[in-house]
């Protein structure tokens, strides 16, 4: 509470401080005139810049459960002080009323003050090391980075999620990380980078008795349901650029040590020794029965000119690694790419060829390894200016080692499409028309699924047409069907109207979108107002309303529904 409070009295002294800001320079001047500091005090030596705003939000549906809270809002906050345009402070305050209700927080508080050689973050933040180590999270707590010309160095540290009591297998630990990175080099330019992360569950956030503990494993202490991890990441990336950035070469290594189960049996010093790893081990990190370590690494080789540009790479990420600084990752996975590109002509024709292939089961761990491989090629030619053409092509295969075809896995998937872009004028309008066709073939080359090959097409059309200055209309059309062999045709149709209207001099814009779509089973209509408001140069308001009717045709879902209104206030200064 005292939080909210706080910010809402910053925001209370936004316009005040804008005002401020804006007092006439002449009584400024005579003011530091009367005192003799003209030339100590410029304009330029304190500055105040960023945005500040609201956001509401009303929603409703009948005829079927919510999806969505019935009202929320949220304010946000986010000033840039500059001081004799050399050092500056960024604050990023965003609190909204859905903080309490999601799963993992929502509100965020930070500032980021910025010097000629360094900045700092204090709040929540999102910070990169790198693709294998640190990336997608948010921390909240402090982080720290220093670079001169030659040395760079960074450290940051806090909370990436907090604990949630939800059961024994929907609960979440308290997770902490800590993180170090030394670099040598600019980020613009070429570098070389050490990194370092640490996680680690806080292990008393949960109640112990939330969670079942395995009787039969007793003396590990493992539980049923969510267990508390820990995780140490130490890895290197570099960026170099040579021959005036033609060629451009991109890496990274990285091993893990990742803990699933902090409860399970530490290993002793002897029972480390007898491993044949050097004892030291135990001090830095607690090796326990459910621990394992693993590395990954890529490597991509980038070259671009004029007229040519290519990209050949290699990634692998065994399976046993793990970097809790990532917000997602894919292990137990090779991949292999290439693509290259041409243009020519002043650009009036561009070919683009991709090319990637990718595996699993790296230690062979499985009894059958999975391979993609995916061919792509497209064309973009412009003939004249008010001309577009594009043409492409992909084909995906997935396939596994399987021996037997009740296991074997064997499916293909091509797709081709075309689109058409272009501009005319007709009876004194300007129009754009947009036409594109596509194809989808997705079969089953296993003997004993024979007969399931799916076709997709789709046509879209829509025209966009100036009435004047200040209206525009665009209708369009898409129709999609879908035949499954030996089984159904689906067949949806989909109908748009959209009009634009500028207003007050294009400080007001209008638009209107009416839908409707009928589909084999689901028909719905959607209509959408929304408008902006430019109040002055720096203040914007926005406004949409949206309802949508659902009509099912078959099964036991009733129809349904659903209206959403919003409201919008930014203010710059």
């Amino acid at each position: 509470m005292k939080i909210k409070l706080f910010v809402l009295g910053i925001l209370f002294l936004v316009p005040f401080i804008f005002t401020l800001a804006q007092e006439p320079r002449d009584s400024i001047k005579t003011e530091i005139q009367k005192e003799g500091l003209e030339k100590l005090i410029s304009p330029t030596i304190v500055k105040l810049s960023g945005e500040a705003g609201l956001y509401g939000e009303l929603y409703s549906i009948s005829g079927r459960e919510r999806r969505r809270p019935g009202s929320s809002g949220r304010i946000f906050f986010r000033p840039t002080l500059t001081l004799f345009e050399n050092f500056s402070i960024d604050f990023d305050i965003m609190l909204s009323t859905e903080g309490n209700s999601a799963r993992q927080q929502i509100n965020q508080i930070a500032i980021h003050p910025e010097w000629g050689w360094g900045k700092a973050h204090i709040g929540d933040f999102n910070h990169e090391f790198s693709p294998l180590i640190l990336n997608g999270v948010t921390i909240r707590g402090g982080g720290l980075e220093l670079y001169s010309n030659l040395f760079r160095f960074q450290i940051v540290g806090g909370q990436t999620q907090r604990a949630i009591q939800a059961g024994p297998y929907s609960s979440a630990y308290s997770r902490y990380l800590g993180g170090l990175k030394i670099g040598i080099g600019k980020a613009e330019s070429s570098f070389f980078d050490l990194n370092v992360i640490r996680v680690r569950d806080n292990t008393a956030s949960l109640p112990k008795d939330l969670f079942i503990k395995d009787s039969t494993a007793s003396k590990s202490g493992s539980q049923f349901g969510v267990t508390p991890q820990e995780n140490l990441v130490v890895g290197a990336n570099t960026d170099i650029k040579f021959l005036d950035n033609m060629f451009r070469f991109v890496g990274e290594v990285a091993g893990s040590v990742f803990t699933r189960d902090m409860n399970s049996t530490t290993y002793n010093k002897e029972d480390i020794a007898e491993a044949d790893m050097p004892t030291f081990i135990d001090d830095i990190y607690k090796i326990r029965l459910s621990s394992n370590a693993d590395f990954a690494y890529s490597a991509e080789l980038i070259f671009n000119h004029n007229i040519v540009n290519s990209k050949i790479g290699y990634s692998l990420i065994n399976p046993g690694y793990t970097s809790l600084g990532l917000g997602s990752l894919i292990n137990d996975r090779r991949n292999i790419y290439f693509s290259t590109g041409i243009r020519l002509f002043e650009n009036k024709f561009n070919i683009q060829g991709n090319f990637q292939f990718q595996n699993d089961n790296l230690l062979k761990q499985k009894l059958y390894t999975l391979s993609r491989a995916m061919y792509s090629i497209s064309a973009n030619v412009r003939p004249i200016k008010e001309i577009t053409f594009v043409v492409s092509t992909m084909r995906n295969n997935m396939s596994n080692d399987a021996s037997s075809d009740t296991l074997k896995v064997n499916n293909i998937n091509s797709t081709y499409s075309f689109n058409l872009m272009t501009q005319l004028q007709l009876l004194q309008m300007n129009h754009s028309i947009s036409a594109s066709y596509s194809t989808q073939f997705a079969e089953d080359l296993n003997i004993l699924r024979k007969g399931s090959e799916v076709k997709a097409d789709n046509l879209t059309f829509s025209l966009t047409t100036m009435l004047g200055m200040s209206w525009s209309v665009t209708p369009s059309v898409s129709i999609n069907v879908v035949d499954i062999q030996n089984r159904s045709k689906n067949t949806t149709s989909s109908y748009n109207l959209r009009i634009n209207n500028r207003m007050l001099n294009s400080k007001l814009s209008n638009s209107l979108t009416l839908g409707y779509s009928d589909a084999t089973t689901t028909k719905s209509a959607i209509i959408t107002l929304q408008s902006g408001l430019s109040i002055t140069n720096a203040d914007m308001i926005t406004f949409v309303i949206r309802s949508s009717f659902y009509s099912i045709t078959t099964g036991n879902t009733s129809d349904y529904q659903e209206h959403k209104a919003n409201f919008g206030f930014t203010h710059r200064f």
